[in-house]
This record gives structure tokens, sequence and C-alpha cells, in this order.
């Protein structure tokens, strides 16, 4: 459920896995040519592979191309815009027992997030992301390759490939859902048709969207 999805550059649908593989030979093929080694520090052209998904719902998931001069701000922001804004919640990073984050502390020797990622993460390593304190998103990121050039010249992080939106079913009657209600989902439930939906005990002003991302049905997060 949600496992496949679309290729950003070449429009052919994958496996999670798959799309790994396939993007290492696409990549290659759309790239264009900019000038800068990425193994001496990443000038003019180059960029970072990365890959995201739900820690705990890895059925959702990207691969993202960025700049070298990406900051963990930026790609905070990124992550926010695409899978989990909902009421202004803190957020952080977690990179080899460092957390970098939106509110740091200094009482808990905590860091901020003006750095570039380039410079403290590597191909093959891994980190998490942190959205809200109370009722938290995780997500599990890895830097998968350095690259020469760009597929999306630019200064924007942009998708390569983001998995096919999954569908639940109504728990009343099994046809597709479109709405979830938060009270309910802490069992496991609360998946609801639109005509379900109407009925649902909770109430229609509680239920929210179902939306293509691991934090679907938390807080007020409507998409």
């Amino acid at each position: 459920m949600g496992n496949s999805g679309k290729c950003a550059l070449c429009g052919r649908v994958y496996t999670k896995r798959g799309m790994s593989r396939h993007l290492k030979s696409c990549l290659k093929k759309n790239m264009i040519p900019g000038k800068g080694d990425p193994a001496k520090g990443g000038q003019a052209g180059g960029g970072l592979i990365l890959s995201v998904e739900g820690y705990d719902d890895p059925q959702y998931w990207l691969y993202l191309e960025m700049p070298f001069e990406t900051e963990l701000y930026e790609l905070d922001q990124f992550l926010r815009q695409i899978w989990l804004e909902c009421c202004g919640h803190m957020s952080a990073f977690k990179i080899r027992g460092n957390y970098y984050n939106t509110a740091p502390s200094s009482e808990w020797d905590e860091k901020d997030m003006d750095i570039c990622v380039h410079s403290i993460l590597s191909p093959g390593e891994r980190f998490i992301h942190v959205y809200d304190f109370g009722s938290s998103t995780v997500l599990a990121l890895k830097i998968i390759d350095l690259a020469p050039a760009r597929a999306f010249p630019g200064e924007e992080i942009t998708i390569l490939a983001r998995n096919t939106a999954p569908q639940y079913r109504c728990d009343y009657c099994n046809s597709i859902a479109v709405k979830i209600c938060p009270e309910c989902s802490f069992d496991g439930k609360g998946w609801l048709c639109e005509k379900c939906a109407e009925k649902h005990p909770c109430g229609e002003e509680m239920l929210l969207p179902v939306a293509n991302s691991p934090r679907v049905g938390v807080c007020g997060y409507s998409g």
C-alpha cells in the first residue's frame, strides 16, 4: 500500500526499492553538467541526493535533490511544507547524537539549524527529523549520494520521486476513505468515506482529510 511512486524525471512508476536503483541511471541521463568537484566542497552545479520516509510509516517516502549549500533550516522548512506543518510546532534533526533545533536550548547543548547539510553529513549516513514534540511525526533520512551536477538546477530543494498516495478503506462500508478521525486513529481506526463521515459519532467537525503524508490524522494536519 503506497509502495510505488513516480519518477519526476521520466514519469515511470517503480516500487520504493526499485526507484532507488532507477534514479542512479536516470539521474546520469538527465543531469545538466556543471562546474566543481563534489569531493572538493561541491561548488557550482553540484548537489545531494536524499531519501526520506516515515520512521513508523515507511509507505510514505520521497527522494530529493538539493544544492550543496542547503542548510538544515531549509530542509526543515521543505519537510514542513510538503509533509508536516499544521500548527507551527517546533522541530529538530538528530545527527550522530547531536540535536539541531528550531529553538535550541543551551541547557540541553542543542544547536541551531543554520548549518550546511553537506558540511556535517556524507553519503550513506542516516539521521532523523522530529516535528512536534507532543504528537510527534518522525522521519528517517539518508544521504544517498553526491552529484557533480543537478537534474533541476537552482537554489531550491526538488522532488525526484514521491510515493503514490495510499488508499485506505472506510471502517464502516469499505469504500475509499477521504476523512480520518484523530480520536479514533489512536486505535488504528477512524477511516471514513464521505457518506459515513456525515454520521460519524465523534462529529464531522473533528475530522481531517486523508493526506499523502506520514502525519495524516495527527493534530490539525490537513495536507
